[in-house]
């Protein structure tokens, strides 16, 4: 498991191996921008590294999950 931990949102400060996967699959479906996201209905823009980003697709990988696309679906 890894030591990468969420620096944002909810899940702040957690393991990224405790994040649910709903979580994190709305994480890294994100366009990024200079490092930044956001979400058109929410307040914040959350700075998401690249480490913290590449690290949470290996997590959904280890679950289970594949990418196509722009699309996670769990094998």
């Amino acid at each position: 498991m890894s030591d990468i931990r969420m620096t944002f949102g909810a899940f702040r400060g957690e393991p990224i191996g405790n994040v649910p996967d709903s979580y994190l699959i709305w994480m890294v479906k994100k366009p990024l921008n200079d490092q930044f996201f956001s979400d058109p209905w929410a307040t914040k823009h959350f700075n998401v590294s690249a480490e913290l980003e590449a690290e949470a697709r290996l997590e959904l990988r280890r679950r289970g999950f594949t990418c196509k696309g722009t699309r996670w679906f769990k094998l």
